[in-house]
């Protein structure tokens, strides 16, 4: 099981002698607000730029040994399998480009829906008038029942809301025509 951190953020430690006396300054990674890594400045120097292309472990959970901290492409995960390097990549990896596939599909779909175009209501009085016009019936079999204000011209081929461009269909009448012309 591999989770992201979304609640860390690595903070400078000055007077860092107590932990390692030849160093005056070091870096400690917070995860919920408690200091939970402490690295050097060239430590952390190393881990971030390895980290830009291989998971790089920063360290085990204090409370639970089995949890090991990963490093990636500026995030940061945790996992309880005990993975080598090699496989948190190839599983990195893999959620890193699933969710970029995501976002472009959203993105897509947001711009579709952007191009759409807008459909207006019939208003009543189109609607009273292609009633009467067509005798309360299907233009097509002249039923009377499930009755539908259809769009000669489809709306999406850029047919109005009109009443030369509405006629009366019965339901299945408007299914068979589809989004066709005839």
């Amino acid at each position: 099981m591999i989770r992201e951190v979304t609640n860390w953020k690595i903070g400078e430690w000055i007077d860092f002698h107590i932990f390692r006396p030849d160093e005056k300054k070091g870096y400690i990674i917070y995860i919920s607000g408690r200091p939970d890594f402490r690295m050097t400045a060239s430590e952390k120097e190393e881990k971030v730029n390895q980290s830009k292309k291989v998971p790089v472990c920063i360290g085990h959970d204090r409370q639970s040994q089995n949890k090991k901290y990963w490093l990636y492409k500026d995030r940061l995960y945790w996992e309880i399998d005990n993975l080598e390097p090699q496989d948190m990549k190839l599983l990195l990896d893999e959620r890193i480009e699933k969710r970029n596939r995501k976002l472009e599909k959203l993105k897509l779909t947001d711009t579709a829906s952007e191009n759409e175009i807008k459909r207006e209501a019939i208003s009543d009085e189109v609607k009273m008038y292609v009633w009467k016009r067509d005798g309360g019936g299907c233009v097509e079999c002249g039923s009377k029942i499930n009755l539908e204000f259809d769009h000669i011209i489809p709306v999406s081929m850029g047919g109005s809301n009109t009443a030369r461009n509405i006629q009366l269909l019965c339901e299945e009448c408007n299914r068979k025509k589809g989004g066709n012309l005839v």
